[in-house]
């Protein structure tokens, strides 16, 4: 957990609020037993997305379901504000199920480079998204 709050940014800097995101993020692990799986997801999302990715979604491109429906989910947790990191936390699980749908139907290194970007920059964008906690 200080790994992953840590490895975001410069570690050093408001040190009391990274120490107050590990112990929210520890105590959301221990109390939400959903939490877990969106753990699994996002390492798994997290882990395709290739470093010089940009994160820019060309709408025309997304052609499944699946796609469409992770940017959707994707957009209206970032779009939500938070009155706390438990909120953000608990609200982040809803990304549980779109990732999954999206990896198990989704062929995310397409042959076509468009395709295949498009769907890097969707990652992307969710990969952003974790990195705020």
């Amino acid at each position: 957990m200080i790994n992953s709050v840590c490895s975001v940014g410069d570690p050093f800097t408001d040190l009391r609020y990274r120490k107050e995101k590990i112990f929210k993020l520890k105590k959301t692990i221990e109390t939400n037993k959903n939490f877990g799986a969106f753990l699994t997801a996002a390492k798994r999302l997290i882990r395709i997305v290739e470093p010089v990715t940009n994160g820019l979604v060309d709408l025309n491109s997304l052609k499944n379901e699946e796609e469409k429906q992770l940017l959707k989910t994707i957009e209206e947790v970032s779009k939500k504000e938070f009155n706390s990191i438990e909120e953000f936390l608990n609200t982040l699980i809803v990304l549980t199920t779109p990732i999954n749908s999206f990896f198990d139907k989704v062929l995310v290194n397409d042959t076509d480079p468009k395709i295949k970007q498009t769907r890097q920059a969707l990652l992307k964008k969710g990969k952003d998204l974790f990195e705020k906690i």
